[in-house]
């Protein structure tokens, strides 16, 4: 597979984000040659972010400014740096689009596209912050690492085992109500594409 973080024009592309500005050729281009296990029928991957640059982009693996606030899960990850999939260099995101709205600071929902076969951490929780606020003991087993192949599946019944015995399990209804979807996390490359273009890349693929 072809690697994107080799081509300069790409990472020297101006942006005020970690993702960086495409056009459509570009969009297309990569979805055809790196996104191969991308379909709509596969289940879906949200982000909430701003649209600095516009409505379709790429990330690119490289260190979050950090999160606002202090959370007990910080020294958690931070000896685990070296990890599979690193959380202070990924995206992050949410299972559904509203908990993508939700959970963000920024309102504007982009759909998530890996490229094949990336690494994906799963979290038995909608959003870290939540454990945190709860006090919950970070641990390893509160998460699913999976990648993205062909077919693929949120593996929703295993988060909810997750979140059930978790300190979140008295708020299951309203997390439930409210749909908000589990947190993911990766630091490889993804595309990204604004909600209201959805309908132009079905029409796209299709052709």
């Amino acid at each position: 597979m072809r690697h994107i973080l080799e081509f300069n024009d790409y990472k020297v592309r101006e942006s005020k984000t970690r993702t960086k500005p495409l056009s459509e050729e570009e969009f297309l281009d990569i979805i055809k040659n790196e996104c191969k296990n991308f379909s709509f029928n596969n289940d879906m991957l949200w982000r909430g972010t701003n649209n600095t640059f516009g409505k379709l982009g790429l990330y690119m693996e490289s260190n979050r400014k950090g999160t606002i606030g202090n959370y007990n899960y910080k020294d958690f990850f931070d000896v685990r740096k070296d990890y599979l999939v690193p959380r202070y260099k990924s995206l992050i995101g949410s299972t559904e689009p509203n908990g993508a709205e939700y959970l963000s600071s920024d309102k504007q929902v982009y759909l998530v596209i890996p490229f094949d076969e990336s690494n994906i951490i799963f979290a038995g929780s909608p959003d870290l912050a939540l454990w945190s606020k709860v006090n919950q003991n970070f641990t390893d087993e509160l998460f699913i690492l999976q990648q993205y192949t062909k077919n693929f599946k949120i593996p929703t019944d295993k988060l909810f085992d997750i979140l059930n015995g978790s300190k979140l399990s008295s708020t299951i209804g309203k997390i439930n109500q409210m749909n908000l979807g589990f947190e993911f996390f990766t630091n490889s490359n993804c595309l990204l594409l604004s909600q209201d273009k959805v309908d132009w890349l079905k029409s796209k693929l299709t052709q």
